[in-house]
This record gives C-alpha cells, sequence and structure tokens, in this order.
C-alpha cells in the first residue's frame, strides 16, 4: 500500500480571464482550502488592462457592467490572498493562463503573492502518483459540468480540483 498523502493543508486556486488571449486580465477568482469553503470574488478591471484589451472579443461569462457593479479592487483582492494565503501550498488546475493572471493581478500595484503555485501535474508527481494527462483532462471536465448552473467557472474549477486530488490521491492509496 502506498504512502497515505495529507491533502489537509492544500490550497486550491482557479482564475477566470477575460478573452482567451495570452494578455488577457483576470475577471473572477476563487481560492479554497481542501475540504472547506470556497472563496469567490469578482475582479474590478484596472483602467490599464481595459486599454490593452479594448480589441479583445470576451470570453468570460461576466460583462463589463457586472465586474463594476459587483467586483472587488484588485488591490482588495491581492491582500486577501496575501493574507489567507501566506506560505501555503497552492494547486492550480495547469490547463489554462492562471500564472500569467496571478501575475497580472498584482502587476500594477509592483506587489508579489506571498504564496507559489504548482500545478496540478506537478503535485501529483511530486507525489509519486501516476496520471494519464488526456485522462485528467477528461475527468477535470465531467467535474466542472456536473456543477450547478450560476456557478462561475473559477468556482467550478476549484471544485474539479479538489474532485481530482480526492480521486487521484484515492487510487494511490489503494
Amino acid at each position: 500500500m502506498a504512502h497515505s498523502i495529507d491533502t489537509s493543508d492544500i490550497w486550491l486556486l482557479d482564475i477566470e480571464a477575460y478573452s482567451g488571449e495570452s494578455d488577457s486580465f483576470p475577471v473572477a477568482i476563487a481560492w479554497g482550502i481542501m475540504g472547506g469553503h470556497i472563496n469567490h470574488e469578482l475582479i474590478i478591471p484596472e483602467d490599464e488592462w481595459l486599454e490593452e484589451a479594448e480589441d479583445q472579443p470576451t470570453t468570460s461569462e461576466f460583462n463589463l457592467n457586472d465586474l463594476r457593479e459587483r467586483g472587488t479592487t484588485a488591490l482588495d483582492i491581492i491582500r486577501q490572498l496575501n493574507e489567507e494565503l501566506a506560505d501555503k501550498r497552492v494547486v492550480v488546475d495547469g490547463l489554462d493562463i492562471d500564472e500569467a493572471l496571478l501575475e497580472r493581478l498584482y502587476e500594477p500595484y509592483s506587489a508579489e503573492p506571498s504564496f507559489e503555485i504548482h500545478s496540478l501535474t506537478n503535485f501529483l508527481s511530486d507525489n509519486n502518483i501516476d496520471y494519464d494527462f488526456h485522462e485528467l483532462y477528461e475527468r477535470r471536465t465531467e467535474f466542472v459540468q456536473e456543477q450547478a448552473q450560476g456557478t462561475d467557472e473559477a468556482e467550478k474549477s476549484v471544485f474539479a480540483l479538489h474532485q481530482l486530488i480526492e480521486e487521484y490521491v484515492r487510487r494511490n492509496d489503494d
């Protein structure tokens, strides 16, 4: 039997982009600890992001009015993240541009995250857990699709990450 992995101190994070462009900006963020509450915030876009993305078609479920009316400033989100995730193990799915979006979030304030992010595949490899990338991607898609309507993509992705880690750790323990 393989060595059981303690997942109780793993934090999960996902960031939704405004568009599919590589220089897109973050519009929603979700994070939470394995098995715990998921925090979710819409992000009020910085003026410089809007200027740079003027011609980008959005792929986000949120329009700019939603973000302005219901969003939180990037600076407030940075404070929350740095306080809550300081020196924690933070896992992202690694299937999109989360790392670039995180940098983009912090950039206007010349700030740095108080935590490092690790892709799910690196987490699995670091813990000697075998996986097939295509199966992993398919399972993630299934978990995201199982989520209720009205739940945004970042929140769904954090839930899917939780399910994937539980499933693969359980397989490893068997």
